[in-house]
């Protein structure tokens, strides 16, 4: 789908275009700038131009595909459609962790993933204020890459200590309630979500052994999911299978750095879990 220089087009372009149209407005956006789509969810005049500006150039890039992007679905969300459709597909989280960009706050990022028939084949995770970019593909030559370089998921903590990252308090759910009791009770130690693109580049480096979080959009997890597990990670829904980013997965969503704690963290959601929902 993607050949080795279109893969590295994208890498140049998502960097291109978040260090123009996102790092020059850090810190420097005024009132006018900032919206709510909804009661206490943000939205930027960076988000929407990087979303225009990654669409744009990424269908460009590769013929016959299209995009989904976060705030093209907030605005109309028939866009969805499009995932379960023929077409590969774009899904972009043009600033993820926005209330912190506009707080000043350095762990945002954005996310890029394509998918095909309804699979991730590739993926782009970039936080700029680092500089730091891991990237990952399918196929024989796929595998994952933290600034060029191949990554693999460290072996976790273990049990107890497990570091697994979870909601932000702000938006939880009974899923993620039924997580911090069950964790708890194991001894685990449960790490607020303050940044979803960051969530997942502190698993693929060690700084998170696994993660249990109660909601799905795509923009949110398609790339970071296909990352961890292109990095040798293990991840899906909590009931096993693997992600869908057409939606309808069992929550909470699971990452470990290995199968039995993976398949042990489904064991403790499976059971008894309220039904599934969140944001």
């Amino acid at each position: 789908m993607l050949d080795l220089a279109r893969f590295t087009a994208v890498s140049q372009l998502v960097r291109r275009v978040v260090d123009e149209v996102v790092m020059t407005r850090f810190r420097r956006l005024d009132a006018a700038s900032v919206a709510e789509k909804a009661p206490g969810d943000l939205v930027t005049v960076a988000d929407t131009l990087t979303e225009q500006r990654l669409t744009e150039e990424l269908v460009r890039l590769l013929p016959g595909s299209t995009a989904v992007g976060e705030e093209a679905v907030a605005r109309d969300p028939a866009v969805l459609a499009a995932l379960g459709g023929p077409a590969p597909v774009w899904i972009i989280d043009p600033v993820d962790g926005t209330a912190g960009f506009v707080a000043g706050g350095t762990r945002f990022s954005t996310m890029v993933a394509l998918s095909v028939a309804g699979r991730t084949v590739a993926s782009w995770v970039y936080a700029p204020v680092s500089g730091t970019l891991a990237t990952a593909s399918a196929g024989p030559a796929g595998g994952a890459w933290l600034d060029g370089r191949p990554v693999t998921v460290p072996a976790g903590a273990g049990w107890p200590g497990l570091r697994v990252v979870n909601t932000d308090p702000r938006y939880h759910t009974p899923v993620d309630q039924l997580v911090v009791d069950r964790l708890a009770g194991l001894g685990a130690t449960v790490v607020p979500c303050d940044g979803i693109g960051h969530s997942y580049l502190d698993l693929v480096t060690g700084r998170a052994d696994a993660l249990a979080v109660s909601w799905e959009k795509p923009w949110d997890h398609a790339a970071g999911l296909f990352l961890y597990e292109r990095a040798g990670g293990c991840a899906g829904a909590a009931d096993g299978t693997p992600y869908r980013v057409t939606g309808g997965n069992a929550l909470p969503l699971l990452a470990a750095a290995d199968r039995p704690t993976f398949d042990q963290l489904c064991g403790l959601f499976t059971a008894g879990a309220p039904e599934t929902g969140g944001r």
